[in-house]
């Protein structure tokens, strides 16, 4: 299983608007993909935060699927975002390889 992970450092001012673009029309965007089964939008919370940051992380578990969406030429799935915020909100995206499902890791020590 496969984690595309994109992260969303926004300016405050612009942090409640956003959020509800997010939730209200990007997300449902990326699902209508087809590559994901299921995400997750999470806040990012570090000590020296200046400016608001979130990430979603969207779940593939097909390896077929994820070949796919490395050729990002195809998808651009951050376009919407920079089309939409300009230089208000810088996403980055990153694949992340699930080694051990967290799952897993319960049912292994209990």
């Amino acid at each position: 299983m496969f984690i595309y992970n994109i992260t969303l450092n926004m300016e405050r001012p612009i942090e409640n608007e956003a959020l509800s673009w997010v939730k209200d029309e990007y997300i449902p965007f990326l699902m209508q993909v087809g590559l994901f089964h299921e995400f997750q939008f999470c806040k990012l919370k570090f000590s020296d935060q200046e400016s608001p940051a979130y990430a979603i992380q969207l779940y593939c578990s097909k390896e077929n699927k994820m070949n796919e969406l490395l050729d990002l030429e195809k998808y651009q799935l951050l376009d919407p975002v920079m089309h939409k915020w300009g230089l208000q909100i810088m996403p980055f995206a990153s694949i992340l390889d699930i080694i051990e499902p967290a799952y897993l890791s319960f049912i292994n020590k209990n």
